[in-house]
């Protein structure tokens, strides 16, 4: 869940993986990005790949197809 204090604080409840949190988080940068057109960075540093069918965002709020994340995207912020 997203934190009711501060929106920048992604809490597992319970029985969340990190996939599941890191899918939260790239949901609210999608959300951001659509409402406000405003990309918003991970400040954590991913160790890792993302799962496979998992989708991060370029720069310019693009989705990038799994597996084809590069220097452009944003795999941390």
């Amino acid at each position: 869940m997203v934190s009711p204090k501060h929106a920048n604080f992604l809490i597992n409840t319970g029985g969340a993986t990190a996939a599941d949190i890191e899918g939260l988080g790239e949901e609210v940068r999608r959300r951001v990005y659509e409402m406000t057109g405003v990309v918003l960075e991970w400040e954590i540093h991913r160790i890792g790949l993302p799962t496979p069918d998992f989708k991060t965002l370029t720069q310019d709020g693009q989705a990038v197809p799994p597996g084809a994340a590069g220097p452009s995207a944003r795999a941390v912020g």
